[in-house]
């Protein structure tokens, strides 16, 4: 369900973990992402989840940054 919000569609979703006895339920995300998640991402998508499952959600990110390397990318090993 989520893949239909462009934010899920720039992540990896690792894992997934929620507390179903806060008052709304907290949902922690383990993504991975080469862009950041931005606080309003997280609204929009809490919104839109909100909307899906006709009950409010609080979303909680836990963003990896993934950082792309070829052999062409610059060297910052200084031992060259």
């Amino acid at each position: 369900m989520l893949n239909k919000t462009l934010t899920f569609q720039r992540l990896s979703l690792l894992k997934t973990d929620t507390d179903w006895l806060t008052n709304p339920p907290q949902v922690r995300l383990s993504v991975r992402a080469k862009e950041p998640v931005t606080p309003t991402q997280v609204r929009l998508v809490e919104q839109f989840l909100t909307k899906e499952m006709g009950r409010p959600f609080i979303l909680i990110f836990e963003v990896g940054q993934i950082e792309e390397i070829t052999r062409n990318s610059p060297s910052f090993d200084s031992n060259k």
